[in-house]
């Protein structure tokens, strides 16, 4: 295995590396970090560290995992686009975009660093492990910066949902953190978030919902549905009703179908991502028909600039 490394920010407040450990990787108690300590595995700009090593921004502390197994995930990810400054990736399910908890290596980002040598690249907005579709990677920070200046990314999701809302509809709740649960989000406290939802098709008892969020918070589209009464399905977090059939959803039926950006020197890019085949097979199941975007049909208001933030929905 190699070494995993880690850039300490400014924004990190610990000042040595048993605090900083702490701060960032909840992976290991205080304890099992000083095991790993002590077998060598922690370093400080190359140097080996001990509890005590003092910790400033710009240091480079490195992990070295060698007994470390992951949980099984799927890694096929797909590239839709690529130039010189930017990566449009079709994201399987279930995967994380980034290192989180014990997906070290079975992530992402570490996998486009791999294929491309360690390279350094900026995750313009975050999908759930469990959802999939298209993800937007800048090559460098000054893409980065740009495309976010531009203000013009959208992006459309497709959702499978319990029960049938109406043909369009819109949900504006704020959204915030639930007070006692580490992950979910509930509405009605917190910051502005604002979904506009079309129903594309519906039939017994599911529907085929288009989401376009215009903001970007965290499990903004699966908070909003399941506050309206219309959750996603396979969606355990928010309390998506079992069926008879539910146990064949093996995960959140929420596909990120299409991105569109403001690229920095090509101008404006419009990409759609697949939907894969756990998402199409519960489609048909379902008898539910998914859009036909080889005809080039668009998502509503495709052309209306939509400033996003980073988010996980």
């Amino acid at each position: 295995m190699h070494t995993i490394h880690y850039h300490v920010r400014e924004s990190d407040q610990s000042t040595d590396l048993i605090g900083l450990l702490r701060e960032r990787f909840g992976r290991y108690n205080d304890a099992e970090w000083q095991v790993q300590i002590d077998r060598g595995r922690l370093t400080v700009n190359g140097e080996l560290g001990t509890p005590n090593t003092p910790i400033e921004p710009g240091a480079i502390v490195g992990f070295d995992p060698s007994d470390h197994e992951e949980p099984p995930t799927d890694t096929r990810w797909q590239a839709l686009y690529e130039d010189e400054a930017v990566w449009v990736i079709n994201k399987p399910a279930p995967l994380p975009c980034h290192r989180n908890g014990p997906y070290l290596r079975s992530n992402l980002m570490a996998l486009l660093r791999k294929e491309t040598g360690g390279a350094r690249m900026h995750l313009m907005a975050r999908l759930d492990r469990d959802t999939s579709g298209a993800v937007l990677v800048a090559k460098d920070r000054e893409t980065c910066q740009a495309i976010h200046r531009s203000g013009q990314t959208s992006k459309t999701y497709w959702c499978v949902v319990h029960g049938s809302p109406p043909e369009s509809f819109v949900c504006d709740e704020p959204m915030g953190p639930e007070p006692d649960h580490p992950t979910r989000q509930r509405c009605g406290v917190g910051k502005a978030a604002h979904t506009r939802f079309r129903r594309l098709h519906s039939h017994g008892g599911y529907s085929l919902v288009e989401a376009q969020p215009e903001t970007g918070r965290t499990h903004q589209i699966r908070c909003h549905l399941a506050h309206a009464g219309w959750p996603i399905r396979g969606d355990r977090l928010y309390n998506a009703p079992v069926t008879a059939h539910e146990a064949e959803a093996t995960r959140q039926m929420l596909h990120a179908a299409h991105i569109a950006f403001k690229h920095p020197t090509h101008g404006p890019l419009s990409i759609w991502a697949p939907a894969p085949d756990d998402f199409v097979q519960e489609c048909r199941r379902l008898e539910l028909c998914l859009p036909d975007v080889d005809t080039g049909s668009e998502p509503m208001d495709s052309n209306r600039d939509h400033p996003m933030e980073e988010s996980k929905p």
